[in-house]
This record gives C-alpha cells, sequence and structure tokens, in this order.
C-alpha cells in the first residue's frame, strides 16, 4: 500500500513510522512528514488519517532523491531495548555503537549493517536458547535460530538512521526510542557534533508537554546548521510561579482530567490516582487495555496490579494526545499495539519545533486537546 507523494509536498520523511505519532505532531506546527513503515495496518490507520505512507521494510527501502537535504525522523524498534522483553539490544550496545560510528565515519552502510548483525547473532542465538529451555514445549533448533536472526535485525535497526543521514544530508534529525537507548542517541550527538551539528540527546517525560501519560523516551534532536536546544517543558508534576522566564508552568494533566471521567464511576472507583496524575505508560501489548497502577514495577505484574484500570482503544489514543477520533485501524490487538508504539502527537510537535524552529503548539484546556467527553465505558 504506497501514497504518492511529490518533490514539494513534505518537510521530512519518516522511518518505522507507524500509525501517525510524528505525522500528527508535525501537522500542529504546519509540518508535512512521508512516511515509511513495514505494518499494513499501522499504515492503513495513517492513511485513514490523511497522512502519506509506504508500507515497505525500512532496511530496504532505496532512500527517495526528493528527502535530499530535507528532515529526517526516525523512531526504531524498541522491543528488544528492555529488559522486560529480551533485552538482547541492551546486551550489544557497545556493537551498536561501533555500528553507528563508522556509519557515520564512511563506512558503507550495508557492509556495517550486515556485519553488525552477525556480531548480535551469537548473543541472539544464547538469549533465545535460554527463553527455549523454559518452555514447557521446547522449539525445534531451528526456530530457535530463526528467532535469533530475527531479533539480531531488530536490534540494528538503530543504524538505520546513520544510513539515511549519509545518504540523505538532511538539514536537521529527530531519533526517538526508549530510554534505555539513550547511550546509542548520544552516539549519535558526539559523532554528528564532530561533524559541526547542534545536537541535543536526552529523555524526555510526555506529561511536561501537555500528555495525560508519564511516558519517558530518549530523543535525540540534530541541526545541520543552526543551534538548537531541548524543548521548553509546559507542564510540571509540581509547577511553580513561574519559571527562570516568567512563565508559568501548568500542573500535570490527570488521566480523569484527560478522559472527562468524574467520581463516582464504578470501573474506576478504587482508583483514587486517575484522579491526581497523568497515567503511567501506555503499552501495545500484555492486555495492552490495562493501565497499570503507579508503582506496579515494584509490586506485583501490572495486569494484576490493585488499582489498575481498563482503558478503550480510543481512551488509550487520547491518552497518548491523539484525537478522540482518530481512525485506527486493523484487528483490535493491532489497534491497541499502535497505540502503544506511537510517539505522542504533543510530545513530537515540541521536539520538532524546537528542532526545526517553528512555534510549539499552544498550551490549551486538556479538554479542548483531547476532546473526550463523549467517550464510553470500555
Amino acid at each position: 500500500m504506497n501514497t504518492a507523494t511529490d518533490d514539494h509536498a513534505h518537510d521530512a520523511l519518516d522511518d518505522f513510522a507507524g500509525p501517525g505519532g510524528w505525522d500528527e505532531g508535525a501537522r500542529l506546527i504546519g509540518m508535512s512528514l512521508f512516511g515509511v513503515d513495514h505494518d499494513k495496518a499501522a499504515c492503513q490507520t495513517a492513511i485513514a488519517a490523511g497522512h502519506a505512507r509506504e508500507t515497505a521494510d525500512v532496511t530496504t527501502h532505496e532512500s527517495p532523491a526528493w528527502a535530499r537535504g530535507r528532515g529526517h525522523v526516525s523512531s526504531p524498534s524498541c522491543t528488544l531495548f528492555s529488559a522486560t522483553v529480551t533485552g538482547v539490544g541492551l546486551l550489544v550496545l557497545d556493537t551498536l555503537a561501533d555500528g553507528i560510528r563508522d556509519i557515520l565515519r564512511g563506512q558503507h552502510p550495508a557492509t556495517v549493517r550486515d556485519r553488525t548483525r552477525a556480531a548480535i547473532y551469537p548473543v541472539a542465538l544464547a538469549e533465545a536458547q535460554r527463553a527455549n529451555a523454559k518452555r514447557r514445549t521446547p522449539w525445534e533448533s531451528e526456530k530457535v535460530a530463526e528467532k535469533a536472526r530475527s531479533d539480531a535485525k531488530i536490534a540494528a535497526l538503530v543504524l538505520e538512521p546513520a544510513r539515511r543521514i549519509v545518504e540523505l544530508e538532511p538539514e536537521w534529525v529527530a531519533l526517538e526510542q526508549v530510554p534505555d537507548v539513550l547511550p546509542l542517541w548520544q552516539v549519535y550527538k558526539h559523532e554528528l557534533r564532530n561533524q559541526g551539528w547542534s545536537c541535543f540527546a536526552l529523555i524526555l517525560n510526555a506529561a511536561d508537554y501537555g500528555v495525560a501519560q508519564t511516558r519517558r523516551r530518549a530523543i535525540l534532536g540534530a541541526h545541520r546548521t543552526r543551534p538548537i536546544a531541548p524543548p521548553a517543558p509546559t507542564h510540571a508534576e509540581h509547577p511553580q510561579d513561574a519559571d527562570l522566564f516568567g512563565d508559568r508552568l501548568h500542573g500535570w494533566i490527570s488521566m480523569a482530567t484527560a478522559l472527562a471521567w468524574s467520581a463516582p464511576e464504578k470501573r474506576h472507583s478504587g482508583s483514587r490516582w486517575v484522579f491526581e496524575r497523568p497515567a503511567t505508560t501506555i503499552v501495545g501489548s500484555f492486555k495492552p487495555e490495562v493501565v497499570a497502577a503507579p508503582g506496579y514495577r515494584t509490586q506485583e505484574s501490572r495486569q494484576n496490579a490493585p488499582g489498575s484500570v481498563t482503558v478503550s482503544v480510543a481512551e488509550a489514543g487520547v491518552l497518548q494526545s491523539f484525537s478522540l477520533d482518530f481512525p485506527w485501524r486493523g484487528s483490535k490487538s493491532k489497534q491497541f499495539e499502535q497505540v502503544g508504539n506511537a510517539i505522542p502527537p504533543l510530545l513530537a510537535a515540541h521536539v520538532l519545533a524546537a528542532i526545526t524552529g517553528r512555534t510549539p503548539p499552544s498550551v490549551e484546556p486538556a479538554h479542548t486537546l483531547t476532546p473526550a467527553s463523549t467517550v464510553s465505558a470500555a
């Protein structure tokens, strides 16, 4: 499923674009992106929302001539950089860092990619074998080996932004991933700074930008020709009278405020926290309809933690700062997966504005950002 583009329609190429988190953020500040993603359901969602998509594997996608000298956005898969999954990516950070350096210093991207995957494979195989030994019905050896090859490919996806930077020579770059990938974004920052770019790499909390969710993400911003700085927060957990510039920050937006919940409601009557703070991180799998109560990581599983609440796909999207009527496509599980994998549009808008020099979104009352007053019970 492809959508046509022309040489003047888009401000940046967006890899691993998903359903449109970056696109929606770009739209808020008057920009347009062209996205590439292999997930058909995610591409259908983005197209239904009015965004340009090409369904393709980013690793084999030829860099388009129209994108040269424009912007580049990328959110490589994060599944292997979490200790709660396999953690393979965390075990090979040094190998991945070397691959990023090699590409940005002029080595052929495909050669580096192949070499990096080969170096990751033994680690991925050992992890796959360890997991297989715990299965009640173990896999055949070839299936285990295939899982290891797949994990090596996925872990190496963090090299793809380096390939695009070399091939497209973009004016600016925005990268997003889970917090554990920050060391790799810092490698990008160091290498690009050595080439004269202005860069920042840090972890941002989406709640600090008006998102009703304490989602933390590692962000890299880079510009080839002008000085840039991280986006200034608009909200805070404990806002003071004024910031350094005399502007008062808004308080974090609670989950109940974003969803227009009013007490008492039966489905969250035992969850006082939803009225007091943003949601915890919205996930895309393992009962994605469950929003964990704060502190579940140190108590028990997210699904069973006291005080956890359930939401619909539309509500989960609102908690990510998508509009209530955003046109999610695919099966219910695919829709939840898309919601959980996306960057919150409000966070994306502030990041893109900081990098490109555009005006960030204005701070408005929560109900105008996410018109959730008509959301039905999950």
